[in-house]
């Protein structure tokens, strides 16, 4: 989603408080090699739009583990956010 398409979302205090999970695949992310931009970029417009992300978790590229980790996601969160 590019910065134009955020800013197309429409954020407010009619959504009350949300719980935001944050879900990095990559197999790259989990050996070090990468610097995780993805996060750092999401978490700020978020919380320029007055919202925090509760929890974040970084994964393979395993389909077995994007699986388990959107299901988990979704037991906990209002909104499951994967990059």
């Amino acid at each position: 989603m590019n910065l134009k398409t955020w800013d197309s979302v429409r954020f407010g205090p009619e959504w009350g408080r949300v719980t935001i999970e944050l879900i990095n695949t990559g197999s790259e992310l989990m050996l070090g090699r990468v610097l995780n931009t993805h996060q750092q970029w999401i978490c700020r417009v978020l919380a320029d739009r007055g919202y925090t992300v509760d929890r974040q978790v970084a994964i393979s590229d395993e389909s077995g583990a994007l699986v388990a980790a959107v299901r988990a996601g979704l037991g906990r969160a209002d909104w499951v956010i994967t990059t």
